[in-house]
C-alpha cells in the first residue's frame, strides 16, 4: 500500500503541474526532476515563488525513474541567485518500504539516516520520490537579503554532473 505525506503530496503536485505545462522534469533511467512547494504556498506554477516572511522551510522534492532500484546518495545543489553554492545537501536514499538505517558516508563524521524512496505517479508515469527540507525562515537567506531566482542541481551517487536540467524558484521578501 502506497501512503503519503500531505506535504510529499504538495510537492509531488507541484511536480505534476510542471510536467503538463510540458517542462521536461524526467530524463533517461535514473534521472532527477525536482518539485518544491512549502505547506504555506502550496500552488504549482513553472518558477514557484515564495514569501520568506511567510515561509518556515521549502519542501524539495527529488524524482527519480521508477528503475532507480537499492542504495544510493542524492546530493542537491542549491544555488543562491548569483550563481554561488549556498548549501549541498547529501541523502542516503533507499528503496520504497525498506527501514531507514544509519549509513556511513566518506566525508561525513557521522552517519546519516536513509531516507526510503516513495511511489508516485507524474502524470502516467510511475517514478520514484523524495523529499528533504530546505529552512528559509530565520537563516543567512532573511538576514543577508538573499532574494531572486534560486537553482536546484542534482547528482546521483557521485556523478560529476547532473542528469536533468536545474530547477528553479524564487525567494522574496
Amino acid at each position: 500500500m502506497r501512503t503519503r505525506h500531505p506535504v510529499v503530496g504538495l510537492a509531488l503536485a507541484a511536480l505534476a503541474a510542471l510536467v503538463l505545462t510540458g517542462r521536461p522534469v524526467l530524463a533517461q533511467s535514473g534521472c532527477i526532476g525536482f518539485a518544491v512547494a512549502s505547506l504555506e504556498s502550496p500552488k504549482a506554477k513553472s518558477v514557484p515563488t515564495f514569501s520568506v516572511t511567510t515561509t518556515s522551510d521549502l519542501l524539495l522534492t527529488a524524482v527519480l525513474d521508477a528503475s532507480t532500484k537499492g542504495d544510493h546518495v542524492l546530493e542537491i545543489k542549491v544555488i543562491t541567485p548569483d550563481g554561488g553554492l549556498y548549501r549541498s545537501i547529501t541523502v542516503p536514499i533507499t528503496d520504497p518500504g525498506r527501514a531507514a538505517k544509519a549509513q556511513s558516508l566518506k566525508g561525513f563524521p557521522h552517519a546519516l539516516l536513509t531516507k526510503p524512496m516513495i511511489w508516485t505517479v507524474i502524470g502516467r508515469r510511475k517514478a520514484l520520490a523524495v523529499t528533504v527540507p530546505f529552512p528559509v525562515g530565520g537563516t543567512d537567506i532573511v538576514s543577508n537579503g538573499i532574494y531572486g531566482t534560486w537553482k536546484l542541481k542534482a547528482s546521483l551517487d557521485g556523478a560529476p554532473s547532473t542528469c536533468a536540467t536545474a530547477s528553479s524558484f524564487s525567494l522574496k521578501e
